[in-house]
């Protein structure tokens, strides 16, 4: 039956890399891989830093939908594949990448793993992450203040014009795809249990080999 692709969607600072994680070292690193949305962002390096600030990086065309699909297939097939490295502070995808090779299990965690129909129709098991907007924003501020060098009043303004109504337009629909919702305001390893469990079970009943 080949390679059990799981996604997991939700808002920015919603816990979507933690669950991930946390399923993989659960589930164990030799049976999963974690495919990040995040980094299949266009590669926009022909602009100037002033005029990539200026991009919506939360609307679902931000992503290079075809190289990521293109990779899940060759993951699907038994190929390794060289996963694009983003520099966020810069805003433009690095020449040096990722490689991982195919595993039982890929993860593709995202804000629009549910939101881009070809990779939702591809997906084996479904999840969304549920996060109220004051847990997501205090995330989002603490996160991109320390580790992406945003200045508040941009960061406050990117909230306010582009990360929550893109939320609200395009990944909070995306919940009704879900076949799992998870509670994000807290971390609860009853839940990343649960999912583990259902994802082992998946994998039990679907054998797996390279070719």
């Amino acid at each position: 039956m080949g390679v059990l692709l799981v996604g997991i969607a939700g808002g920015t600072g919603s816990g979507k890399t933690t669950l991930a994680a946390s399923l993989a070292r659960a589930v164990g690193s030799e049976k999963v891989g974690v495919v990040p949305l995040d980094a299949y962002y266009r590669d926009r390096s022909h602009l100037t830093r002033d005029e990539r600030r200026t991009l919506n990086y939360d609307h679902p065309s931000a992503i290079e939908h075809d190289l990521l699909l293109r990779h899940l297939q060759e993951l699907r097939r038994g190929n390794a594949i060289d996963i694009p490295l983003y520099d966020y502070g810069r805003a433009v995808r690095l020449s040096e990448t990722t490689p991982m090779m195919p595993r039982p299990c890929i993860i593709v965690e995202g804000l629009f793993a549910l939101a881009i129909q070809p990779l939702r129709k591809s997906l084996d098991l479904s999840v969304f992450l549920e996060a109220n907007a004051e847990v997501r924003r205090e995330r989002v501020f603490r996160r991109e203040l320390r580790e992406r060098r945003w200045a508040p009043e941009a960061l406050r303004n990117a909230w306010q014009t582009t990360i929550q109504p893109m939320y609200s337009q395009f990944i909070e629909p995306s919940r009704q795809h879900a076949q799992i919702v998870i509670d994000g305001n807290g971390f609860d390893p009853g839940a990343t249990d649960g999912l583990a469990a259902e994802i082992a079970r998946m994998l039990a009943a679907r054998p797996w080999s390279l070719p």
